[in-house]
């Protein structure tokens, strides 16, 4: 019989893949906080930094242009940690 490989994939992968896929540049991974950075399309530049709790879930997201933060979201409560997912990812 056959044996199945399994593979894991967490969100901070989910995270790396999207940003790769929007052409983000990853400046600052220390495992628990990734920074990416792109140039705005008129100007200016875009900073998205993701931190992420012990258990690998999104804890906090803050995407910045020129240093001034645009959109910013966290957990509130445990009910709350899909939707900070969901929206994170949206900021890419």
């Amino acid at each position: 019989m056959p044996t199945q490989t399994r593979h894991t994939y967490d969100i901070g992968d989910l995270v790396r893949e999207r940003a790769t896929a929007k052409d983000w540049e990853l400046i600052f991974d220390n495992g628990k906080v990734v920074v990416y950075e792109k140039p705005g399309r008129y100007g200016g530049m875009f900073e998205l930094e993701v931190r992420f709790d012990r258990d690998g879930r999104i804890e906090w997201a803050e995407k910045r242009k020129d240093g001034e933060w645009t959109s910013r979201m966290h957990v509130m409560d445990d009910f709350g940690t899909t939707d900070v997912q969901i929206e994170t990812l949206r900021l890419f």
